[in-house]
């Protein structure tokens, strides 16, 4: 880590300040913020997104804000939906709390409506950046765009009707790739995005 950090430094001293930022974070996340319900997915988010910002550092220099508000409100909502299919298993095996970061049943409901919430904004900032002159300009078709932002609807309502019924794996990035239907819309949106362009 200390060499890969070093190394990090010397191509970039910009690069260098935000792996350490990132290591840091993770360390705090795990020795403080792990244990405290609702704080913990925040921070957590905080710390994907910064995942995603430096990788995108190293591939385009120029980060749209449009990009990080929709990670930041999409992480999150992946999230709370691993901590709420993690709690309703708790509650059917009446086993300790799975999640191990002090959550409890009376949280299912709050986990439940906070991801939904988190889900829609995201879908509003992406359905706001279609709609701005900056993709006007990048995409000769960005109508497509707009069936791309209705298949992210149908899988969010997908993934909430699945994790309710308890037939979702605890991992939404999982599921993503192995549920048939995630997969179906998944490849769709890509053709709908190759076709915006």
């Amino acid at each position: 880590i200390i060499i890969g950090l070093l190394g990090s430094f010397a191509i970039s001293f910009y690069a260098g300040i935000l792996i350490f930022v990132y290591l840091v974070s993770v360390s705090v996340y795990s020795l403080y913020f792990k244990k405290i319900p609702f704080f913990e997915a925040f921070f957590l988010t905080l710390v994907y997104l910064l995942r995603i910002f430096i990788g995108l550092l190293a591939i385009e220099p120029g980060i749209s804000q449009w990009m990080l508000l929709f990670s930041f409100f999409f992480f999150f909502f992946l999230v709370l939906v691993k901590r709420y299919t993690e709690l309703l298993l708790y509650v059917k095996n009446l086993d300790d709390d799975p999640t191990g970061r002090g959550y409890k049943t009376e949280h299912i409901n709050y986990i439940q409506l906070i991801a939904t919430v988190s889900s829609l904004i995201s879908l509003v900032i992406f359905g706001l950046y279609i709609s701005s002159p900056k993709v006007q300009a990048l995409y000769t078709e960005p109508t497509y765009l707009w069936a791309v932002l209705l298949l992210g609807l149908l899988w969010v309502i997908n993934v909430m009707i699945m994790s309710n019924k308890e037939t979702m794996h605890n991992d939404p990035i999982v599921f993503a790739f192995t549920n048939k239907i995630s997969l179906g819309i998944f490849l769709i949106s890509i053709i709908f995005i190759i076709l915006s362009y």
